[in-house]
């Protein structure tokens, strides 16, 4: 466990290409896929720590193109991976995404992916 909390203490605080904010609203997205309350109150709070736009939090059709486009792929990805295309990276380079903005998303969404299911069947449930 102590790899593992490592991992994302280094995905979501450490040296990266995405700024603090667009990390906690990536993990936002990814735990509202699964509508895992307790991450999603814990996401949105980290959020507005970082100074996030309070904006985005209205709706997604609130936030720029570029995260209305990971939001996109969130929800694929969440859902149905395996229609996951290289299609789908190319419209998020469109966009102005990096490739390796592109892999810190994923690593994130992934993460909290799984983590929605940890939480889940521990029986979290938001303070």
């Amino acid at each position: 466990i102590v790899c593992w909390l490592r991992t994302m203490q280094s995905t979501m605080t450490g040296d990266g290409p995405l700024s603090d904010p667009v990390r906690h609203y990536i993990a936002l997205l990814a735990s509202s896929a699964h509508d895992c309350d307790y991450l999603m109150v814990k996401e949105e709070q980290l959020f507005k720590e970082n100074d996030g736009e309070s904006s985005w939090l209205r709706s997604l059709e609130c936030a720029p193109e570029k995260m209305k486009k990971i939001g996109q792929l969130n929800v694929l990805l969440a859902h149905q991976p395996w229609l996951v295309s290289k299609e789908d990276i190319q419209q998020l380079i469109e966009v102005g995404w990096s490739r390796g903005q592109i892999a810190h998303a994923l690593l994130i969404m992934a993460s909290y992916h799984s983590l929605c299911g940890m939480v889940y069947s521990c029986g979290i449930l938001p303070d």
